[in-house]
């Protein structure tokens, strides 16, 4: 018997959630985006009358005010989107526990042990859509089909607050004359290489050699196919499921592009202090630090080195990904940094008898640093190298929205 999985897709969330919250600008068009002055002032979402007007995620603020005069831009509340996500699921919840979040506003749900109850999974995406709408003021298009795969497609299908049904009768004819970008993991790269073999839809892939299509693409293109095909069996994972953590790390663009090794060092030292504060929550240590720059050309390079011992020291991660930057020689102006910790252990791995004293010294200063800052805020405890740029130092790597943390998937 076939498994019944929903994709169910918050429309438009961000911009949803402001809009629902202030009544001010419900009936304009609307965009979130992020701080201008901090060179993030791109569409992070808007809403359907911005979007009907040409604005897209991605647009700069001046493009967005191009194609839709007297858009009203509202500041990200992260805090606030993830409140309302919970509740969300929450309704997710009294149809079946295995659901799979697949970031903020998307989740997979298999309600095939829940159909006997509720008739079917469409009457099941019905009534999540009406409660979501009803319940908690934001509308959501929901996908129904046999696998993860085709769910996420139907849910992309119709928007906003709809249902579209993808099963074995129909998936042919609604799926396979679809451009292949849009089946799940088929990235920019990926399409390119398919375009080159005149495959252009996912019933081309579905039905393409796959002698071809695994010496051009390989296992992944071999994996593509089989989706293109309908074969997906990777199962909805409960949401208490945990993917094994297998790195670290945060980013940030800089407000200006950077020239000095001094700034250079401060927003290393932020985003090591970020890193370390997470291994600590997480308790990991880490045994390779990577290092990304992003220049002001917008092209980028990654390099990363391993550790003497396996440290969550804020001191160790600054100093490694500090030589891992003098190290690359850079000579161009950079614009963005990311610092990440891999190679992730449990355990410190300390050579008492040489590093033990100063690594534990080390770790009661982190953690007390980040005790009198979570009771009195970020600013009250800083490093001296902190007062050589406060436009830098401002920043909190933990709760500011300028600095994201590291996407899974970078495509």
């Amino acid at each position: 018997m076939d498994r019944i999985i929903l994709h169910s897709d918050l429309n438009n969330f961000y911009a949803s959630v402001e809009c629902r919250d202030n009544e001010e600008i419900r009936n304009s068009p609307v965009a979130v985006s992020g701080n201008p002055e901090n060179r993030h002032g791109i569409v992070l979402a808007k809403n359907m009358l911005a979007k009907k007007k040409g604005v897209k995620t991605g647009d700069t603020m001046w493009e967005a005010m191009q194609k839709c005069p007297g858009i009203i831009f509202v500041p990200p509340r992260f805090d606030r989107y993830i409140e309302i996500s919970k509740t969300v699921r929450s309704i997710y919840y009294d149809y079946t526990d295995l659901i799979e979040p697949f970031g903020i506003d998307e989740c997979w749900l298999d309600v095939t042990d829940s159909v006997p109850l509720f008739q079917s999974g469409e009457s099941i995406a019905e009534e999540i859509r009406q409660r979501v709408k009803e319940e908690i003021g934001v509308t959501v298009s929901i996908g129904v089909s046999f696998n993860k795969i085709f769910a996420k497609l139907g849910s992309d299908m119709k928007k906003p607050d709809a249902i579209t049904i993808i099963n074995r009768e129909n998936y042919k004819k609604k799926v396979w004359n679809l451009p292949v970008n849009e089946l799940l993991y088929a990235g920019r790269a990926t399409t390119k290489k398919l375009e080159k073999l005149n495959i252009f839809t996912i019933g081309d892939l579905a039905q393409s050699d796959e002698a071809i299509i695994s010496r051009h693409l390989g296992k992944n293109g071999i994996m593509l196919q089989q989706y293109a095909r309908g074969n997906d069996e990777s199962p909805v994972r409960n949401i208490e499921y945990s993917r094994e953590v297998k790195s670290i790390g945060n980013g940030t663009t800089m407000p200006f592009d950077v020239t000095d090794i001094e700034d250079v060092k401060i927003v290393l030292m932020l985003l090591s202090e970020s890193v370390s504060k997470r291994l600590r929550e997480k308790n990991f240590y880490a045994t390779t630090i990577q290092l990304g720059i992003k220049f002001n050309t917008l092209e980028s390079i990654d390099r990363q080195a391993p550790l003497n011992n396996a440290t969550r020291s804020v001191e160790d991660i600054f100093r490694q990904a500090l030589c891992i930057f003098v190290g690359e020689r850079v000579s161009l102006p950079v614009r963005a940094l990311s610092v990440r910790a891999c190679n992730l252990v449990r355990e410190p791995l300390w050579q008492e008898s040489l590093f033990g004293g100063y690594r534990e010294e080390n770790e009661r200063l982190d953690v007390m640093s980040e005790e009198l800052r979570n009771k009195y805020g970020w600013g009250i405890i800083q490093r001296g190298i902190m007062l050589e740029n406060r436009r830098l130092s401002g920043l909190n790597p933990t709760d500011d929205n300028t600095l994201q943390k590291i996407a899974f998937f970078k495509g």
